[in-house]
Order: C-alpha cells, then structure tokens, then sequence
C-alpha cells in the first residue's frame, strides 16, 4: 500500500486473481482513519499490455511481475496530481520479515543435528499452506537437504536461492553459458561486500545480503523508483531512515524474529494501534499474477508468442530454443498457475521480458511490437 500526504490520501492495489487480492486486508487496516482510499484494479489484460512501458524503465529483464502493477499505481498517483508518496519498503529486511530468516535458522538448526525429523519437520510448518501432502513435504526437505552442508560459507543464508537460480542457466545458449560459468555468483558477491562483512553473524549476513541483493537490487530499483519516476513520482521510505535502521541493527534478533514470529518488537510496538486481523497475519509477500496471464489466448498476446517462436529466439541467440521449448508448450498448454513451480515461473518471466527488451532496443525502445 502507498501512502500520499495532505488528508491522508492512501493508494493500493487489487488483482482480478483472488489469490493476489490483499483488498479485504487493506479495508481492515484502514479502520478508524480518516482518509481517502483510492484503489486500482488491475486485470490480467493489464499486466499484458503494460510490459513493454515497464520494460522501458526498467532497462533489465524482470523475474518477476510485480513491477507492471507498481508502474499502473504510480501513473494512478500522477493523475491524482500527488508527488510524493511513502511506502514501507525495509521493514522486511531491518526488522526480519522475509522466510529467508526462518530458512536460515532453521536450516543451521538442522545441520547441527543431521538426523532430526523434528527439525527437518519445521519446514512442515513454514510452509503449511504449500506443503499439503507428504510428496510436496519429501520434496521441500530433500531440497533442503542439500543445502545444509558448509555451514561456515560466508553466503550460507543464500545458498538455496543460489542454486535455486543456477537452474536458469540451462536455458542459455552454450556461449551465454561459458559466460555466466566464468563469473561466478559466489565471486561477485565477495567483491560487492567490505571483508568485514563475510565475519558478521549469520543472521546479520543474510539480513546484508537481503538488502543489497533484493532491497538496494531490486525493490528499491526495478519495481519502486524507477517505476516511481516514470510518472514523475519521488518515494519517500521511512523505514529506511539512517536513523531508524541503526536502531533496528542494534536490536537482538531474538525480539525481531521470535519463534516464528516475524518483525516481532515492531509488531508489539504497534499493538493496539493496527487492527490484529492485520498484526497476526502470517507474513505475505506482495505479489501480481504470475506469468501465466501471457498465455491467455483471450487476451492480445500475439506479441508473446512471437517472442518465444523458434526463429524469433534463434535469431536473438541468448536462449537455447530445444531446451526452453518443453517449457512454452507446458506453458501454452496450461493457464493454471497452480501447475507450476515458482522455479519455472521465473524462467519464463525472465525468458520473456529479455527477449522482449533485446527487440525493443532493436527497435530504439518503440512500444510498436
């Protein structure tokens, strides 16, 4: 949700699909005050006409689709002749309210006792509402599993992303491949970094490396100032105050992340203040619909799909076509995002905004596909 100034003038978002809708959680928390809530709807037809505008400010390939809604509300802000707005973009990473935290913790619980079903079985609970059966269950603890090993390498909190991304490579052309394989991941990260860092404690590693990789690499970039200033918006974020931060670091992790209990201190800070259907709500994370939406023959998608036609990625040359084409027939089979993994989610967001920001840099960044 965004917030505007002058009569407490509040912006957000709501989605066609139900399980992206966050509008009952939004009503609850405005209770009581005294505003103006302005939401936009936005539709699946949406999301497919407005890439190529976001792709336009983004410069770089998305993973994700979340950046086309932000894009829709900031335009939505200009028309209502706001330009400043606050957001509360850090208090995720200060305060410990990703997965990632839970994950990193209980994975080094799990390592020091290998054999533990308990520990193992915590992940069970992280994830309840994913892990429905015992196959998806046996799946997630093999996962991790094997990414428990090296508990003293200096990007532990990350390994599972790592070799979570690493699937993507497959899908490149073989030189793209050499490429890639001869800077790798690990190497990159150790120069981005001051060497007192890689000495810190493991929570405050992965809390650094939350905020340089997603906060500083991606929210704060492609899916917030710079789809801000395509409307001539500036973003305002109070939680990232240089101030209110140090005091955040210095807190013990204990009373930011208690039990499972995310952003814990903050929460009790504002107990009695914010609705507690709002409070105790199980972390959830901003999302917009998936890729799936680009494969709806419904809407205008002639553009996708001769992004992802056999000449059109040969003659490109990032990806290689025989190794991507298994996942755009499942795709063009199946608009059910339900049927996929978060894993090939982003392959194909990420295989379609590249293709598409190669031919529009081709074309000098024309919206004419």
């Amino acid at each position: 949700m965004i917030l505007a100034y002058k009569i407490l003038q509040l912006f957000s978002l709501t989605f066609q699909d139900t399980p992206y809708d966050e509008s009952r959680y939004q009503k609850e928390s405005i209770k009581g005050l005294d505003c103006h809530h302005i939401q936009l709807d936005v539709t699946n037809k949406h999301i497919v006409d407005t890439l190529p505008k976001v792709l336009h400010h983004t410069e770089v390939p998305l993973y994700k689709t979340g950046p086309i809604p932000m894009y829709l509300l900031s335009k939505e802000v200009h028309t209502n002749k706001r330009k400043v707005i606050l957001s509360g973009e850090g208090a995720d990473e200060i305060f410990y309210g990703y997965d990632v935290f839970k994950e990193t913790l209980i994975r080094r619980l799990w390592a020091n006792h290998h054999k533990s079903n308990y520990r193992s079985g915590l992940f069970r609970q992280l994830y309840y509402e994913k892990v429905n059966n015992e196959t998806a269950y046996q799946y997630l603890s093999r996962f991790y599993e094997g990414t428990l090993d090296d508990r003293h390498h200096p990007l532990y909190p990350i390994v599972p992303q790592l070799q979570y991304g690493a699937s993507l490579v497959n899908y490149f052309a073989d030189e793209h491949k050499a490429f890639i394989y001869r800077h790798q991941s690990h190497d990159v990260l150790h120069e981005a970094f001051d060497e007192s860092f890689w000495s810190l404690p493991l929570m405050k590693r992965c809390q650094g490396l939350q905020m340089e990789l997603l906060l500083n690499g991606y929210l704060l970039s492609s899916q917030g100032d710079r789809m801000l200033s395509a409307h001539a918006i500036e973003g305002r974020y109070p939680f990232l105050d240089e101030d209110v931060v140090q005091m955040a670091y210095n807190i013990p992790d204990a009373l930011k992340l208690s039990g499972f209990k995310e952003k814990y201190i903050l929460k009790e800070a504002y107990s009695g203040g914010v609705p507690e259907a709002i409070l105790n709500r199980k972390k959830f994370p901003y999302t917009a619909p998936n890729v799936n939406v680009f494969f709806d023959n419904s809407l205008d998608n002639g553009y996708i799909k001769e992004l992802l036609s056999k000449e059109a990625i040969e003659q490109l040359g990032i990806f290689h076509y025989e190794q991507l084409k298994p996942l755009i027939d499942k795709y063009s089979g199946n608009t059910n995002p339900m049927y996929f993994s978060t894993r090939e989610h982003v392959i194909m967001t990420y295989v379609i905004s590249t293709q598409l920001l190669f031919k529009m840099a081709k074309n000098k960044f024309s919206y004419t596909l």
